[in-house]
């Protein structure tokens, strides 16, 4: 799975979430919004979207016509007969998202942005194991990835899943350092325009300044999904240093 990226957490106050992605926050998504620090593919996460038909009623009254969902982390696409491929979709690369047959029909109608508060990525460290790394926003904001979304069908129980992918691109200076790939970070003043395919292409599908980031080392207790709990993030050892630079 070229390009992954394979675990990430979100842990925020409902309201500073609210205000983030422009949703308004019901029981259901209260409830997707509780803190989780080790998200791993093939799980439930919450997704934002626009609701079908972008609510008229909601946008003239100031508000974004979002909802937050759920969503299972690996992309089936609905032609899919076998639902275990989505074990294989949990990234889409953003140079060929508009064109691969299993995320174009996603890419021109249903995009989402997959809510953040950091993600994971690893560096090997001479003979020993692969340190891992938070990466989050140095401001404390929440971060959104670039996403993809579809409803399949189970063709012989008709059941509906809705699944997600998130979209990944070149690193930028911060990343390089780390992986070859990173997860499209939106800016915020572009989720209108990503979340409507009727705005087009894929400039918005591109690495985030590496000043809005910063990579903290962290537990490797990171290194199981079965560890989801706040001890992990604690750091440890020394941050990353990028551009001579100690973050």
């Amino acid at each position: 799975m070229d390009g992954m990226c394979g675990r990430y957490l979100l842990h925020a106050p409902a309201d500073l979430l609210g205000r983030a992605f422009g949703i308004e926050f019901s029981q259901t998504a209260r409830d997707l919004g509780r803190p989780r620090f080790n998200i791993a593919p093939t799980q439930g996460v919450p997704i934002v979207r626009n609701r079908p038909g972008r609510d008229l009623t909601i946008l003239r009254d100031g508000g974004s016509g979002r909802e937050l969902v759920p969503a299972k982390w690996g992309l089936i696409p609905a032609w899919a007969k076998d639902p275990a491929i989505g074990n294989k979709m949990i990234n889409a690369r953003a140079e060929s998202v508009a064109d691969k047959p299993a995320f174009r029909a996603a890419f021109r109608a249903r995009r989402c942005i997959v809510p953040a508060t950091g993600f994971y990525e690893w560096q090997r460290r001479g003979s020993g194991p692969k340190q891992p790394y938070l990466i989050r926003r140095r401001d404390g904001a929440p971060i959104g990835f670039a996403g993809l979304w579809e409803a399949w069908a189970d063709p012989e129980t008709g059941e509906e899943i809705t699944t997600c992918t998130i979209v990944t691109c070149e690193p930028n200076a911060l990343m390089v350092t780390l992986h070859n790939r990173m997860p499209v970070i939106l800016d915020p003043a572009d989720y209108d325009a990503w979340l409507d395919p009727g705005h087009g292409g894929t400039e918005q599908l591109r690495p985030c300044p590496e000043d809005w980031l910063e990579a903290v080392p962290v537990s490797m207790r990171v290194n199981s999904p079965r560890n989801d709990d706040a001890t992990i993030i604690q750091p440890e050892g020394e941050a990353l240093a990028t551009q001579g630079s100690l973050l």
